[in-house]
């Protein structure tokens, strides 16, 4: 403890990134103190709105890539058990000529992987 300012409590084992966020809350108000406007405005940049904004976009963006690789998956699978392709679409919410690409793209890369073990 330092001079008379009582020890403030830090729980243990913070989940992953909230430490640095609650870090930087405590680092903010010690530092802006009374004035409420930059407190505001430092702490968006600082842990706020900046990093979990981010966060969620790169969340939203791995999950859409995810959403695109599951349909891709089944459209190949359909086409190989025989499922006509404009069934397929209304499936996976996307129009003929998309899994139509989505096979062609399958086949060209079945092709160099054959050239490649051969």
């Amino acid at each position: 403890m330092l001079g008379n300012a009582p020890a403030r409590r830090i729980r243990k084992d913070p989940p992953v990134g909230e430490s640095f966020i609650e870090m930087s809350r405590v680092v903010l108000d010690q530092m802006a103190g009374k004035h409420a406007g930059i407190r505001e405005k430092v702490g968006a940049i600082m842990g706020g709105v900046v990093l979990e904004h981010e966060s969620k976009t790169i969340y939203n963006e791995g999950l859409q890539e995810g959403l695109q690789k599951g349909l891709r998956e089944m459209v190949r699978r359909g086409l190989e058990a025989g499922v006509d392709a404009s069934l397929l679409a209304r499936m996976a919410d996307v129009d003929v000529a998309t899994v139509e690409r989505w096979r062609d793209a399958t086949a060209i890369a079945a092709r160099k992987n054959e050239s490649a073990t051969v």
